[in-house]
């Protein structure tokens, strides 16, 4: 019997319970030197790895061209060794508004060990640029003296290593090294507070963007977006060649908690950087930061991502810590639609089974989502009369309620169905069936949707080929088991030949659909 609230779910919950078959969660692993090979990569994708994110603030054009070879040509090979067309969309991090150090060098590892109490000297001169010690290092923003006062924090490495200016000369801050650690080249330097005259977009962004839409990647990650003007300004530089990129904007500071809103509207997408984010917000308010952003998105469907070291202690032991295991449950129940996996996939030891890992903690934190409640309060807010798209959504989860759906099987021809019913929250996986593989990376970053592309010759018959494409959707969710002979779905799809959105809802039981 379903619970009729969330206090009641939540006492139905069981441990004994078996585990769902499919993680609804998308899982963005970032690739670096542990997992960029073809047999690791294929190895992450069987894991269910759904985007795979390339940090181009390091490593050469070349090195990530290579990388994005190698992920094409895992998804070559795993879709043939599982006989259909595996989903994966390709992203990549863009420097934004950031400051860097130049290059470090201890015995040729390109790094070096920075002792606390020691002194540092922080320079704009050039000429360190690419000769960096544990005495003087480079840091590639000019300006950095203006916004720079004796006493201020500055903060090396995602904030691993901490500075304390102690005095500033024309063209270097003096530093007493506050946490000291392992620094490696050309990483990030933060300011916590300070209000840097950075341009939103620089011109290695612009190139970085370039070689994006070369590579035919699919997502942007944009560093340290501050306001409306720094996904406007991507999309200005992506043009007519990156029209189908999607926006997704990291939150790592105050500018851009302060200006959430507007950002959260002018892109598609926002990614929760919470230990940046630490820096400049106390801890014991990051989770409101989380919480809210979160929300916000939910509330106009767009989807949120949060970046953590979410496996940290599986690196250092082979099983993740409670602590690690609640952190990303409860970023499922809050309503993230991916989590991303960083450092561990990047330069772990093993990242298939921290993908294995991520999955099942994933299956088992969705069944402590209480979708209906949320789904409830998005479509109260809905003011009528809707458009057609609107309307078919509402209608489509309404159904699935109705007849306890066991899946929604949409029939699409543009983007827009899928991504719609995704935000009112249905409770069940969406099975977005298209023959247009450029929809597909759309799709993957929103919660419950299964993208499936068909291969398969269109029959010549327009309402036998929407029954192939629906039998196709219902094999999958057999193979895969989270559909069985007995469930009840929901179908998505046009109504007439070359209509140009779907509009007809209509409830399917999966027997009758194997049939067909």
């Amino acid at each position: 019997m379903e619970a009729v609230n969330r206090l009641e779910h939540l006492c139905s919950l069981s441990v004994y319970k078996p585990v769902a078959n499919v993680a609804l969660t998308g899982i963005i692993c970032t690739i670096g030197p542990s997992s960029r090979s073809v047999d690791v990569l294929e190895g992450m994708m069987e894991a269910g790895m759904t985007i795979a994110r390339l940090n181009l603030a390091s490593d050469s054009h070349a090195y990530h061209a290579e990388t994005i070879s190698n992920i094409r040509k895992a998804v070559e090979g795993y879709s043939k060794k599982i006989g259909s067309y595996y989903s994966l969309a390709i992203a990549v991090d863009i420097r934004g508004p950031e400051i860097r150090i130049g290059s470090v060098d201890r015995a040729g590892l390109g790094e070096t060990t920075l002792k606390r109490g020691e002194i540092l000297k922080l320079t704009i001169d050039q000429e360190y640029a690419e000769k960096g010690t544990n005495k003087i290092i480079y840091v590639d923003y000019e300006n950095i003296i203006k916004f720079v006062s004796r006493g201020a924090r500055i903060y090396l490495h995602d904030g691993n290593i901490s500075l304390i200016c102690t005095g500033v000369a024309s063209d270097y801050l003096n530093c007493i090294i506050e946490v000291g650690g392992l620094l490696p080249r050309c990483a990030d330097v933060k300011i916590p507070g300070a209000n840097l005259d950075l341009p939103d977009v620089s011109e290695q962004d612009k190139k970085d963007i370039n070689f994006a839409v070369e590579q035919g990647v699919d997502i942007i990650f944009a560093s340290f977006v501050r306001s409306i003007y720094g996904p406007i300004e991507i999309r200005n530089v992506l043009g007519k060649r990156g029209e189908d990129v999607l926006i997704v904007s990291k939150i790592e500071n105050h500018q851009g908690l302060r200006n959430i809103k507007e950002i959260i509207s002018a892109s598609d997408g926002v990614m929760i950087m919470r230990i940046i984010l630490g820096l400049e917000v106390p801890p014991e308010k990051i989770f409101l930061a989380q919480k809210s952003i979160s929300a916000n998105c939910t509330a106009i469907g767009k989807p949120v991502v949060c970046v953590t070291v979410v496996m940290e202690s599986m690196v250092r032991r082979n099983k993740p810590s409670r602590p690690d295991i609640a952190d990303v449950a409860n970023l499922i129940v809050d309503g993230m639609d991916c989590v991303v996996l960083t450092d561990e996939t990047a330069k772990g030891p093993d990242p298939v089974s921290y993908v294995n890992q991520m999955v099942l903690i994933c299956k088992e934190a969705e069944t402590v989502a209480y979708q209906k409640e949320i789904s409830l309060i998005i479509r109260s807010k809905v003011k009528f009369p809707v458009d057609i798209p609107h309307s078919v959504a509402l209608s489509a989860v309404e159904a699935v309620e109705k007849c306890q759906a066991s899946a929604l099987v949409v029939v699409d021809y543009n983007d827009i169905s899928a991504k719609l019913i995704s935000k009112y929250r249905p409770g069940c996986p969406i099975i977005a069936v298209t023959r247009n593989k450029k929809l597909i990376p759309h799709w993957l970053l929103y919660r419950s949707i299964l993208p499936l592309y068909i291969n398969e010759p269109e029959a010549e018959d327009w309402l036998e080929d929407i029954d192939m494409c629906i039998g196709f959707a219902v094999k999958y969710g057999l193979r895969k088991r989270f559909l069985k002979l007995g469930d009840m779905v929901v179908v998505v799809s046009g109504w007439k030949k070359r209509s140009s959105t779907a509009s007809a809802v209509r409830y399917m039981p999966v027997g009758d659909i194997v049939e067909l």
